[in-house]
């Protein structure tokens, strides 16, 4: 009785299990509201399959086919941006382009009880060229409607020996997904796993035949060609990966590049074993990848002309009074002379001529031409590659881990880091997209080295205020506050284009609590100097009064009001940028008709291992209250296994800083 019981649970469980074949939507798919295991998103991956193998042709040799099979469930509007496709593919004439095919794909919806199927039309796929090295596919799903299913499939062959990442994870969830990669056995790759979701996998060999065909006309008497084949048998090493219901990779805050953390396998080529033939190792160091590059006429080649910039750097020799001063108004010169246009690249574009030339060019060509000036007025420089915080961390020592050039100047153990790209930048002050980790300086004498890129100077906020409270129980005062190193560059960046009417409106609705009366900024232009901005406020909202007592926050309408760290534990890094401290200094200044019933004890807060600290100091002399409030944090990378300390000390610290001065009326 047993047996027959199993036996109907498994052919009800065969009868209702998932049909993966393309066009088999269900139609429970189609009906499905809402993703059983987390109701919030707006789209799932329904089903994802990957399979790269290798082909082989007699006249081009071993080349890489992905084949790629999505379905996804849209569940409402804000969901259709999944039913937007990118493919991004290799196309650079010079060394062999790749290849996409969008074989097909279908909308599937649910109307009047029956499943309905439409097409994306033959002229649906648009090409998007994004520079001379790649391109995209791009492709928009019809007829979409809430609850709707999008599917297809498309094709990708590489001439090159490379395998694209495996990701299994992404920003909804996914239901099943499965990954198959076949590699002949002359092909050996390392693998780097990354992520915190474990998936199940496999590995064994199969076989395979390449068939050589030969012309045979060996003997002269026939007429016409014979031909023969021969077969060669080979191994696959195949690997297969999959898992069931993985979780949406969620951003949290302060996290650099998600990507770091998404579930996935990298692969590198190791090195290439034919039969009877010496092993080509292709794994390389960080100082062979420096070298390659530095070699390459793109890029060192570059640094060697200077003939374009000889007379502007002679006028700005004999304009400068020192080394120092020679640094600053060439770096100045350069951010003047040549605009990013917005391009990252490793190597340069239309070359330094061009750019120096027409005024605008890439990464690389601003901060080479930087370079080569610099080196070419006397001083140590050198240019330092960088993979950004969007590029993510470079896993093996490959060339492609790298897409940003900025600029060393001096020694080992003094290095100035500079950025000519960046209109607001100063010596050691990068912007933001810059601050990953740490950049690979190469030297004139070829010899390269690690240097970090994480700043030590803390980007600082100062706040000064000098309230009164005054009779009818209105606070009415001033508040400077300086931003220093990054934190000036930040503020140039996202206010100098404001006019004072838009800044004083920004401003005014940013501090709810108070009306706005006048605001001035000093120092926008001067890099060179800490912005300043002014503030004259005045406020009824500021006091709070309970049964004849007023109530005050020490820190009036500034201060963290809320814990920015809700969740209950954590996987990834704090990641600030850069170590930063943010001060207060608060004078409130209280009538005769008032007395002061308490305020807060101070109280000083610290982080094991000197990660952070919080000071507060409240005292009160002669009918002023004065407030002193700092907040540092003195690194730029906090570790998860600190999370449970970071949101703790945060919940003391706003705890103390919420706290209430009290006073009464005599």
């Amino acid at each position: 009785m047993k047996k027959i019981t199993l036996f109907l649970c498994l052919i009800s469980f065969l009868a209702t299990a998932q049909n993966y074949k393309f066009g088999k939507v269900s139609k429970e798919e189609l009906e499905e509201q809402f993703y059983p295991k987390d109701s919030s998103v707006n789209a799932a991956i329904l089903f994802k399959n990957r399979r790269t193998y290798f082909d082989y042709t007699q006249s081009d040799g071993f080349f890489v086919i992905t084949e790629v099979h999505e379905r996804i469930k849209i569940y409402n509007k804000e969901g259709y941006d999944w039913a937007t496709k990118e493919i991004r593919y290799y196309t650079s004439s010079s060394s062999g382009s790749e290849k996409v095919t969008v074989s097909t794909a279908k909308t599937f919806r649910l109307e009047d009880g029956k499943i309905k199927s439409y097409k994306l039309k033959k002229g649906g796929v648009f090409l998007e060229k994004e520079n001379k090295y790649w391109s995209k596919k791009i492709f928009t799903m019809p007829n979409l409607t809430e609850g709707c299913v999008v599917e297809w499939k498309y094709k990708l062959i590489s001439p090159y020996k490379g395998i694209d990442k495996l990701n299994f994870q992404y920003s909804i969830p996914v239901k099943r997904i499965q990954c198959k990669i076949e590699i002949p056995e002359y092909y050996i790759f390392n693998l780097r796993y990354i992520g915190f979701e474990k998936t199940s996998s496999k590995k064994y060999v199969k076989g395979g035949v390449i068939t050589i065909t030969n012309k045979d006309r060996s003997n002269r008497w026939m007429t016409g060609s014979v031909f023969s084949s021969s077969d060669i048998n080979y191994k696959i090493n195949v690997m297969e990966v999959s898992k069931d219901f993985m979780p949406a990779l969620k951003e949290e805050l302060y996290v650099s590049n998600i990507n770091n953390y998404r579930t996935s396998i990298k692969f590198e080529l190791s090195s290439v074993r034919w039969p009877n033939r010496p092993i080509k190792n292709f794994s390389k160091s960080w100082d062979n990848v420096s070298k390659t590059i530095l070699a390459n006429s793109s890029f060192g080649g570059e640094l060697k002309k200077k003939l374009y910039f000889k007379k502007d750097l002679e006028l700005l020799k004999v304009a400068s009074g020192n080394q120092k001063e020679l640094v600053d108004k060439i770096f100045n010169f350069v951010k003047e002379k040549v605009k990013w246009n917005g391009y990252n690249g490793l190597y340069t574009d239309k070359g330094v001529k061009v750019a120096y030339k027409k005024g605008t060019g890439n990464i690389a060509e601003i901060n080479l031409i930087l370079t080569a000036m610099l080196r070419d007025a006397g001083i140590t420089a050198n240019p330092v590659l960088v993979s950004t915080r969007s590029h993510g961390v470079p896993v093996f020592p490959t060339i492609e881990g790298f897409n940003y050039v900025v600029v060393g100047v001096g020694e080992k153990g003094g290095i100035v880091l500079l950025d000519a790209s960046e209109k607001y930048s100063t010596p050691d002050v990068l912007p933001f997209r810059t601050l990953n980790w740490k950049g690979r300086i190469i030297r004139d004498d070829k010899t390269s080295s690690w240097v970090p890129l994480i700043p030590l100077e803390h980007s600082k906020k100062e706040y000064m205020i000098s309230a009164v409270l005054n009779d009818n129980e209105e606070l009415s005062g001033f508040v400077r506050t300086k931003f220093s190193n990054r934190a000036a560059l930040r503020y140039r960046k996202t206010k100098n284009a404001l006019s004072e009417d838009e800044l004083l409106e920004e401003i005014d609705e940013k501090y709810e609590d108070i009306d706005v009366l006048l605001a001035k900024v000093k120092f926008r232009e001067d890099i060179y100097k800490p912005v300043v901005e002014s503030l004259k406020f005045t406020s009824e909202d500021l006091l709070e009064e309970i049964n004849g007592d007023v109530f005050i926050k020490p820190l009036l309408f500034l201060g963290e009001t809320t814990n920015p760290f809700k969740m209950d534990e954590r996987v990834y890094p704090i990641d600030y940028g850069s170590p930063w401290t943010t001060n207060y200094k608060v004078s409130i200044k209280i009538p005769g008709n008032y007395k002061v019933v308490s305020i807060p004890e101070s109280v000083k807060l610290e982080m094991e291992e000197g990660i952070g600290s919080f000071l507060m100091q409240v005292k009160e002399q002669n009918g002023t209250i004065r407030i002193f409030v700092s907040l540092s944090m003195n690194t730029g990378m906090i570790h998860a296994s600190k999370y449970k300390m970071l949101k703790d000390f945060y919940r003391d610290m706003l705890k103390k800083i919420n706290e209430k001065i009290v006073l009464k009326k005599v």
